[in-house]
């Protein structure tokens, strides 16, 4: 499967239309070819887990999207521009995120890296002396995150900010 990321606006399956963020749940429902497993996540947030496609969709009180998580899988790819973010090591992914978004990713010491303005958190549950050179473990889109001074991270409610389209022009700086 192969799915290609828009920073702070969509997610697109192959061959599907774009899940773009604040569509309803049940729109995003109908981009899916079965029904999701529905969970409740951290502060009883809704959540459609897809487990045959590695991927959780994350929605506010107003059953509209705002995130997605994408979970390595070895049948999936997950484009940023003509990069497979799926195909290369955590070093790598980091070095093409910040080259795209033109900011440093920041850690919290938990795994976790962020690069808020362009909505992406990357996870990568080891730490050995190899995970630098590993594939990471997950891959979140959000149309929006904040930095809180605790280093918890949270998603804005606010879905408007547009997907900006000179982020395909900097394709050279990591290529």
């Amino acid at each position: 499967m192969k799915i290609i990321i828009y920073p702070h606006h969509a997610i697109q399956l192959f061959g599907q239309k774009l899940i773009t963020f604040g569509m309803s749940r049940q729109e995003v429902r109908q981009c899916f070819p079965y029904p999701p497993q529905e969970l409740e996540f951290g502060n009883n947030s809704p959540v459609d887990l897809y487990l045959g496609m590695s991927l959780r969709c994350h929605y506010d009180i107003r059953d509209q999207l705002i995130s997605v998580d994408i979970f390595y899988n070895q049948t999936c790819s997950l484009f940023l521009g003509e990069f497979n973010l799926f195909s290369t090591s955590f070093s790598r992914v980091q070095e093409i995120i910040e080259a795209f978004a033109q900011e440093p990713m920041v850690e919290n010491n938990t795994g976790i890296w962020v690069c808020e303005s362009f909505g992406l958190m990357v996870y990568h549950k080891l730490y050995d002396n190899n995970w630098l050179h590993e594939p990471v473990d997950m891959i979140s889109v959000s149309s929006r995150f904040h930095q809180s001074p605790n280093m918890k991270f949270q998603k804005y409610q606010d879905v408007s900010y547009p997907f900006r389209r000179e982020y395909s022009k900097r394709l050279a700086i990591v290529s």
